[in-house]
């Protein structure tokens, strides 16, 4: 993370606020959409009630507007896993240290992962990953994947409760 000022491109994440005021606001909103761009992780915070933009609805938000329910935990958990990524601004996983070079799987548990933490999400249903991640694996081919590779991601249900998976925050 960086100190406030830090310009984005310099930074290794992008923690969005959200209220009604900066949700519609053009800065912030060129600010995440930079961030996103550039490969950077974004947290969106929502902080009050507000629409946020579509594009930050597909990244696993903190609701921070429930009195009682503050998720400072969450937050923390994603800003070291950030943290822990090496000098190439990706996030290093232990999963990574885990796999063999010559591991079949070690490819598309990369991709995913990479494609994960790049939008901010923690699951997906194996419908968007396929459209993402270049090939074409069954769902039958992702549940062996994430069967073998259970210290980095769990079957999971997303929103809509198509078949899918989380990954496990190292």
């Amino acid at each position: 993370m960086a100190r406030p000022g830090t310009p984005v491109a310099d930074c290794s994440a992008v923690l969005v606020a959200l209220g009604a005021n900066s949700a519609e606001s053009s800065y912030v909103t060129y600010e995440w959409a930079y961030a996103l761009g550039n490969g950077k992780t974004v947290i969106p915070m929502k902080l009050t009630e507000c629409v946020m933009h579509p594009r930050l609805q597909a990244i696993q938000h903190l609701d921070f507007s429930v009195p009682g329910a503050l998720p400072w935990e969450s937050l923390v958990a994603r800003m070291r896993g950030v943290e822990i990524g090496d000098d190439s601004g990706e996030p290093a996983h232990a999963v990574d240290a885990a796999l063999p070079a010559d591991e079949p799987d070690g490819p598309h548990v990369r991709a995913i992962l990479a494609y994960l933490n790049q939008r901010g999400y923690q699951m997906a249903n194996f419908e968007r990953l396929r459209t993402r991640l270049e090939g074409d694996l069954s769902d039958d081919r992702f549940r062996e994947i994430v069967a073998r590779n259970a210290t980095a991601f769990r079957p999971a249900r997303p929103k809509g409760g198509k078949p899918g998976l989380a990954k496990l925050v190292p």
